[in-house]
């Protein structure tokens, strides 16, 4: 998984095991956490505010914002889906 919010700031974590759940919600706490630091800025503004699943060379934005609280939501596609459960049997 990865972010890209601006284009100084690359944010990955690896989906190896039980523990990558706990580093998806870490991933998108910090690309929230970036959105909104309105006193260090976004420098050359908004790449992207969302967050990205790549394996085997495809690539799927797998979050999305709920229209009206603004919260960010992960959402979980087939192929994100099958490499949260191949994670979770490695442990």
């Amino acid at each position: 998984m990865f972010a890209i919010p601006h284009r100084h700031l690359l944010l990955a974590v690896p989906i190896r095991d039980a523990s990558s759940i706990t580093s998806v919600q870490m991933l998108a706490g910090l690309v929230v956490q970036v959105l909104t630091d309105g006193e260090h800025g976004l420098p050359g503004g908004v790449l992207s505010p969302l967050l990205y699943f790549s394996r085997h060379g495809r690539v799927s934005a797998v979050s999305g914002f709920d229209d009206e609280t603004g919260a960010m939501r992960i959402e979980v596609d087939e192929r994100f889906q099958e490499a949260l459960e191949q994670a979770a049997a490695a442990s």
